[in-house]
This record gives C-alpha cells, structure tokens and sequence, in this order.
C-alpha cells in the first residue's frame, strides 16, 4: 500500500477523497506533508506518530520559543529562525520534539496556495552528516541537526575535519537564513568546551554559557521519564 492510500485509507471525515466539501481533508495535509519528509532523513515511524497525536516532552525553559517557532512557520523560514534543543539526559523527548516541529511547518506548507518547489526538508545525526556530506540534505530549506556532540571519536573523521564540516554547515544556513532545529544532550556551555569555543559564534553561545543572538534561542527539555518508554508513543495497539 502506497503512503497515500494508507493515510486516505484511515480518514473517516473525507470517505478516502482528501477533501470535505471543497477544502482540503486533514488527511491530505499530512500525507502531503510526510511525503516531502520521508526519504530524507526522518525517521519514518516517528514521523507518524507525531503527526497522529501532540505528544510533547515536558519542557525546563524556552516554551516561549517552540510556541513562536510552531505558531509562525513563514516567519521561522524568511527569517532562518533556529532552536537549540538539549537535555544532560538521554530519552527525554528531543528527536521526537525535532521530527514534530518540522512535520508542522511542513503541513503548514502543505496548503496549494503556500507550496513551493524548492522547499524540502532533511535530517541527519551529526556523525551521518560528518561521514556523507555529499547528500546535501544539509542544504535542506528546514534542516535537522541530531545529537550534536554525540559523534563518535574513534571514526575516521578527524576533529579538526569535523570542525571545519560544522563550520560550514553553520556558515551555509546563517548566510541563505535557513533554518534549522539542533538536537544535543549539551548545555551550551559544555558544547563550548567540547569544541573549544570554535563553534560558539556560530551558534550563538554567550560568555555566561547561555545561548541566542540574531537567529538561535534554547529549549531545555526535561522530565523524569525516559520518554523513549512512554506508551503513548509505542506502535503497539495494545
């Protein structure tokens, strides 16, 4: 079953057309949506879970920032509008918080009136972005940058190499103002330390550890519960 015919097949508002009346069915929205998404990067059981329900980790500070970024797609897009999104704890939520803000804009850019060519989407580990940067899903109109920080020492990249790759990720997306969401379980200022204070200008880390300038603001995710084991998010229909 292709990926129109399962999301029309589930609709019971639209009898399987993708529109009620002469408007177009939420059922198309997203199918519209998560086919300029799959394929480049998203995980694609992820992807459907976000769009089916709101399931959204607890947050420790920068509510403000995901409500603007969630509410104001095209102003997040002219303006190259970007989020740090970072938890010191695994399994909290932030991957999934990443895949549902981009699933969003894309619907919000699902309309016929809104669509655009050129627009596309794409996300990437950071250690998959260091070892195949030939794939371009850098350059995406929305990009994703996963676990920044996470990557693996031993690999065949060098550091000074990984460096110099961030560089000009970074460089590329300010310069074009594209936007971009960054997911990391460093505080700002351990990721300083991490890279030598090399990247702080670019992401924008301030002298008292804190992060934002023109283009960058900071969600902290919280909570207790390894979000990874949440059932609300297991594909089990049990």
């Amino acid at each position: 079953m292709d990926l129109k015919t399962e999301i029309l097949s589930e609709c019971n508002k639209c009898e399987h057309t993708g529109l009620v009346g002469s408007d177009l069915c939420e059922c198309i929205l997203r199918f519209r949506a998560l086919n300029r998404m799959v394929g480049t990067g998203f995980n694609s059981a992820m992807l459907r879970r976000v769009s089916r329900s709101y399931l959204v980790p607890e947050l420790e500070s920068g509510g403000e920032y995901l409500d603007y970024y969630q509410k104001h797609p095209e102003e997040v897009e002219s303006r190259g509008l970007s989020l740090y999104i970072y938890s010191r704890e695994k399994g909290r939520g932030k991957t999934t918080l990443a895949h549902r803000l981009v699933y969003e804009a894309a619907r919000y850019f699902a309309y016929t009136a809104r669509y655009k060519r050129d627009r596309n989407y794409g996300f990437e580990r950071s250690d998959r972005f260091l070892s195949d940067k030939d794939s371009g899903l850098w350059r995406s109109s929305f990009y994703v940058l996963d676990d920044l920080g996470a990557e693996d020492g031993s690999a065949s990249w060098t550091r000074n190499k990984a460096l110099a790759a961030f560089q000009e990720l970074f460089h590329f997306r300010r310069d074009r103002q594209l936007p971009m969401v960054i997911t990391s379980n460093y505080h700002p200022s351990d990721l300083s330390r991490l890279y030598d204070g090399v990247l702080d200008s670019l992401l924008e880390i301030l002298p008292d550890g804190s992060l934002g300038g023109t283009v960058f603001r900071q969600v902290e995710v919280g909570g207790g519960e390894d979000f990874r084991l949440s059932k609300e998010e297991s594909e089990w229909p049990l």
